[in-house]
């Protein structure tokens, strides 16, 4: 089966934007666009489902939720100052709109979340490492939004666990998360209700 065991996701932004660009004060408007069509590494892909759900801005804005956001989807948090510092990024500056981040921060900050939604889909489906690219990808998508949230979703979990793929995806369906998010959770839906070549439902 396809895996993605690296903690290696994207390699570069590239080049983006050609004139220099000033964060501001935060509103639910990104100041300063990213690319969201990501040279990723590995064997399935989830570099761009995610970027192009979540968008991509060097500028802290306000999610839908009004929490201050920046990158690819990073959530803002105070907790957070330490990881941010690690890439020589500061979480005042940021989330005050005095500052940004560059194209090889987002991508060192979107590789560390997307390396920690893998190991919490680990933590709550152990059948993950033998799932197919297409599964993997809907529920990385799913944890990256929701983080350890998924571990309250018993239907989904048991449903992939016995490879019930298209309950599976009617459990994603009907979700408060669905309500939420919109097309997003459609395309994971998809993603997860085409289940895994020979892996059969089981009753286990």
């Amino acid at each position: 089966m396809p895996r993605n065991t690296s903690a290696l996701f994207v390699v570069s932004l590239g080049l983006l934007l050609t004139i220099s660009y000033q964060c501001g004060p935060l509103t639910k408007k990104c100041s300063a666009p990213c690319s969201t069509n990501l040279p990723a590494s590995g064997s399935c892909d989830f570099a761009n489902i995610i970027a192009q759900h979540e968008g991509c801005c060097l500028c802290a804005y306000l999610d839908s939720l009004g929490k201050p956001t920046i990158g690819i989807g990073y959530l803002l948090e105070s907790s957070r100052s330490a990881e941010l510092a690690s890439i020589g990024a500061n979480y005042n500056d940021l989330v005050s709109g005095k500052a940004g981040l560059t194209n090889d921060q987002v991508v060192q900050l979107f590789n560390k979340y997307v390396s920690s939604s893998i190991s919490t889909a680990r933590k709550y489906f152990s059948n993950y490492d033998s799932l197919c690219c297409n599964v993997q990808q809907g529920l990385i998508d799913m944890i990256y939004d929701l983080s350890n949230g998924i571990g309250a979703w018993n239907g989904l979990r048991t449903a992939i666990q016995n490879h019930q793929w298209q309950e599976a995806a009617r459990s994603v369906a009907n979700s408060k998360y669905c309500g939420q998010v919109g097309h997003r959770c459609t395309d994971d839906q998809n993603l997860i209700g085409k289940g895994c070549s020979g892996m059969n439902p089981t009753n286990s």
